[in-house]
C-alpha cells in the first residue's frame, strides 16, 4: 500500500511538472503583442498573463483612454481572482500594464512606455527632486521647499524585475552574466564606457534574447 502512495505521489508530481512546462516560449522581436490588461507583478509580465480590465472593480470608466493611470492613483483597488473572489490590492504595488500589445511600467504612478525591449529593458521616467533650503534668507523668511522634475534613464532586468538607473556602474553588474561580452566591456575605458554603453546594452540583449510565452 506504501509503494502505491509512493507511486501516485510520484506520478502526480510528474503531471504538474509537465504542465509546468508546457508554455512553449518564443524570442521576443517587434511583432510581440503582450495581452492588454492589468499586470500587478512582474511574475505576470513575464508570463504575460494580465487582470483583464473586465476583473478590475472600479467606479471609473473603463473606455477611458487613461484608465491605468486613473486606477493607480488611488490608494487601492479590488480585482476579481481566478477563483471568483475579490481581492484588494494596493496601487503602489502594481507593475504596470499592457495597452494594444505595447507594455507600461508605472512609474511615479504613471504609466510608462517601455520603447526598449529585451532581457535588458529600457525606458525614460521622471524623477521628482525636492529641494529643501539651507538656511533662512537674510530677511529672515522661511523658504519653502521647491520641487522639480528630471527625466532619467532606467533599465529593467528582466531575469530579475530589478529596475536600475541606467549607468555603468548598474550595467556592469547586468553584464558580468555573460563573461565574453563582459571581458570586452571591462577592457573598455570609463570614457569609452559611457559613448558605448547602450551599444552594449543592445549587444548583450542580441546574445542573451528575452524569451516569452507564445501568444
Amino acid at each position: 500500500m506504501k509503494l502505491i502512495k509512493i507511486f501516485l505521489i510520484f506520478s502526480l508530481s510528474s503531471i504538474i511538472l509537465i504542465a509546468q512546462d508546457s508554455t512553449v516560449l518564443v524570442v521576443y522581436d517587434k511583432d510581440y503583442d503582450f495581452n492588454d490588461g492589468l499586470f500587478i507583478t512582474f511574475d505576470q509580465v513575464l508570463s504575460n498573463s494580465p487582470v483583464l480590465k473586465s476583473n478590475i472593480v472600479t467606479k471609473i470608466p473603463k473606455d477611458s483612454y487613461d484608465f491605468y493611470d486613473l486606477l493607480v492613483q488611488n490608494e487601492d483597488y479590488y480585482i476579481i481572482d481566478d477563483e471568483g473572489n475579490m481581492k484588494r490590492v494596493k496601487s503602489e504595488n502594481t507593475w504596470g500594464y499592457a495597452d494594444n500589445g505595447r507594455l507600461f511600467v508605472f512609474w511615479e504612478k504613471k504609466g510608462t512606455i517601455i520603447p526598449v525591449l529585451g532581457s535588458i529593458s529600457h525606458f525614460l521616467g521622471l524623477h521628482t527632486i525636492t529641494d529643501y533650503p539651507s538656511s533662512n534668507n537674510a530677511l529672515g523668511y522661511y523658504s519653502e521647499p521647491t520641487v522639480r522634475t528630471e527625466i532619467v534613464q532606467y533599465i529593467i532586468d528582466f531575469s530579475s524585475g530589478l529596475i536600475l538607473e541606467f549607468n555603468i556602474k548598474n550595467i556592469d553588474v547586468i553584464l558580468i552574466k555573460d563573461k565574453e561580452l563582459y571581458q570586452e566591456w571591462a577592457n573598455l575605458s570609463k570614457r569609452k564606457k559611457k559613448k558605448l554603453i547602450f551599444v552594449y546594452l543592445q549587444k548583450f540583449n542580441e546574445q542573451n534574447p528575452l524569451m516569452l510565452p507564445k501568444n
